[in-house]
Order: C-alpha cells, then sequence, then structure tokens
C-alpha cells in the first residue's frame, strides 16, 4: 500500500518538476487609432483562396515544435499512468474491499453499482488529475487556453459526475449480463 502511494506521488512530482520549453510572448500590434471608412463596393468572393504554402517563423516554429513533444510525452505518460492505475486497483484488491462493504450496506444490486462505481471513479479522478492540471497548465503557456483555474475545476467536477453517472448505469448493465451467464464471464 505504501509502495503505491509512493509510485503515485513520485509520478504526479515528475509530471510538474519538468520545465516547459521557452515560450515566446508575442505582442499584439497596436490598433489603429484612426479608422476608414470605406464606401466602395466589392464583389463577394466565390470561392476561398486555396492555401498551398504556409511556413512558421523560426519562433512560432520552436513553440510548435515544443507544444509537439509536451503532447506527445503526455499521452504516452497518462496512458502508461491510467494502466498503472488500474494494475494497483486490481492488485492491491481495493475495489473488492469497497465491493465488499457495499454488498454488506445494500442488498439492491443498483444500489450496489451505485455506490462501486462513482468511488471507482472518483479515486481514478483525483488520482490521474496532476496530469490533468499539468495539461491545462500547458494549454495556458502555450496561449491554447484562456479557461480560468476555477472554470477549469468546475468542468473538471462536472466531467466527474457526468462520468460516475453514465458509469454506475453501464456498470450495472454489465454486472446483470455477468449474473446472467457466469459460465461466459
Amino acid at each position: 500500500m505504501l509502495h503505491s502511494l509512493a509510485v503515485c506521488l513520485f509520478v504526479a512530482l515528475t509530471a510538474f518538476s519538468v520545465p516547459l520549453p521557452a515560450v515566446a510572448q508575442t505582442q499584439a500590434a497596436p490598433a489603429a487609432t484612426a479608422q476608414t471608412q470605406d464606401t466602395t463596393v466589392r464583389p463577394v468572393p466565390t470561392a476561398l483562396p486555396l492555401v498551398t504554402n504556409y511556413t512558421l517563423s523560426p519562433d512560432e516554429l520552436r513553440k510548435a515544435h515544443g507544444l509537439y513533444i509536451i503532447s506527445g510525452a503526455l499521452f504516452f505518460v497518462s496512458t502508461l499512468y491510467g494502466w498503472l492505475m488500474f494494475w494497483l486497483f486490481l492488485r492491491q484488491r481495493w475495489m473488492v474491499r469497497v465491493r465488499d462493504w457495499a454488498e454488506r450496506i445494500a442488498s439492491p444490486r443498483i444500489l450496489q453499482a451505485a455506490i462501486v462505481v462513482p468511488i471507482f471513479v472518483a479515486i481514478l479522478s483525483l488520482l490521474t488529475l496532476p496530469l490533468g492540471l499539468y495539461a491545462q497548465h500547458v494549454e495556458r503557456a502555450y496561449g491554447l487556453s484562456v479557461q480560468s483555474w476555477g472554470s477549469w475545476f468546475r468542468d473538471w467536477i462536472v466531467q466527474l459526475v457526468l462520468v460516475a453517472l453514465l458509469s454506475t448505469i453501464l456498470g450495472w448493465i454489465l454486472y446483470v449480463f455477468l449474473r446472467r451467464s457466469p459460465r461466459r464471464f
């Protein structure tokens, strides 16, 4: 148990200790103070022009490459971390204990599913929260997100509740199939 918590803490601290590549601060061009009114009537183009050649400035190219590297690394780390969490859940038999507890306090299977599945979803979401925080940090640093942290946490909680509800329904349906044909499963 202590070993698994140490692994979780190590992964979380490692994710936040990786420095971001330098992000160039681009300055917006000053807006013109005097606006001119154009009264000529121009024809509306019928088709958009086809762009066949597009290049980035060296600074923007460095920024895009840094974001590509971070996004790829974050994808692989989060996938590996998710599988590690599933393995820990199975190895430590945490959910078996929660299931046994749910069977002791509730007899209908739907109530048992309504206890076990949201707890599983909440624990897994809390364990993967550091990676989500880091991803939001990267998006804000590169200017891809302007969402405030309060708004981000509110969206995270709404997502957690919706996933818990849908997972409870799907988990209960799966449990019904498992009980009806035990030889298959």
